[in-house]
């Protein structure tokens, strides 16, 4: 895939909305193309992560406990191993070739770091995931509380 292809990928991948075009084609550039083989198990639940992937084409299956869950294109799995440390929540394995982005830790916190309009984007991004979690919490408190023991 071009360049070009990649940008449009990232554009549509919730994550990176809001980015500039030229801070797309920043971390287009410096992604890696993989292309993953059928059955390829690419991380375990539990396993220290350093990279974050876009799927191109292709999908996977996200398996935790007895819970599994098929993952297609234009998914972005691991997004907060691109921040910070992190051990997989779930296991993945491929479940037909798969082409993916694979953007590592260490380039895009670079690009936070030299770009700050970009990590001012992202912490506004995981600030209001935290709200809301924090609001889904509190109303299964409020739930909880309301049984009588």
């Amino acid at each position: 895939m071009s360049l070009t292809s990649d940008i449009e990928l990232l554009a549509a991948v919730p994550f990176f909305s809001g980015f500039s075009d030229d801070h797309l084609r920043l971390i287009g550039f410096s992604a890696e193309s993989r292309t993953l083989p059928d059955d390829m198990v690419l991380y375990e639940e539990g396993q220290l992560l350093h990279s974050a992937y876009i799927i191109k084409t292709g999908s996977v299956e996200a398996s935790r406990g007895n819970s599994v869950r098929v993952i297609g294109p234009n998914s972005l799995l691991a997004e907060r191993a691109l921040i910070v440390d992190m051990r997989a929540p779930e296991s993945i394995r491929v479940r037909e070739p798969v082409d993916a982005l694979q953007i590592r830790r260490s380039v895009f916190r670079r690009f936070l770091e030299e770009y700050p309009e970009m990590a001012i984007a992202v912490r506004a991004r995981f600030a209001a995931r935290l709200t809301a979690a924090a609001r889904d919490y509190a109303r299964v408190g409020r739930k909880l509380n309301a049984i009588d023991y």
